[in-house]
C-alpha cells in the first residue's frame, strides 16, 4: 500500500507564507468576488463568463513570480493541460 502525502502548514514559517503569496500572485489582476459554491454532481466553473484566465496573462504573472523569487524562468514554463477545459480558462472561444 502506498503512503499518503501529508502537507503540514505552519503560518509562523516565512518560507511557507512566501510560497502561499507566490501562488496567490499568479492571479494578480483577477477581480475579487464572492464565491458561488454548491455541492452536486455538476462541473461548476471557477470563474464567471466575463472573467478570463488566458495563457498569456497567466504566463506574464508566472514570469513576475519567478523574477521576484529569483527563479530562472528557463527552468519552468506554464504548461496547459490538454484535458477538459472550463469556460473562461482557455484561449479558445
Amino acid at each position: 500500500m502506498s503512503k499518503q502525502l501529508q502537507l503540514k502548514f505552519d503560518g509562523n514559517q516565512d518560507y511557507q507564507l512566501d510560497a502561499v503569496a507566490s501562488v496567490v500572485s499568479l492571479f494578480d489582476g483577477l477581480s475579487q468576488r464572492a464565491p458561488e459554491f454548491g455541492l452536486g454532481g455538476d462541473i461548476i466553473s471557477n470563474l464567471p463568463p466575463q472573467e478570463n484566465l488566458n495563457e498569456s496573462w497567466l504566463r506574464d504573472n508566472l514570469r513576475a513570480v519567478q523574477e521576484k523569487n529569483k527563479i530562472d524562468n528557463r527552468l519552468a514554463d506554464l504548461e496547459m493541460d490538454d484535458g477538459m477545459e472550463l469556460n473562461g480558462v482557455c484561449d479558445h472561444s
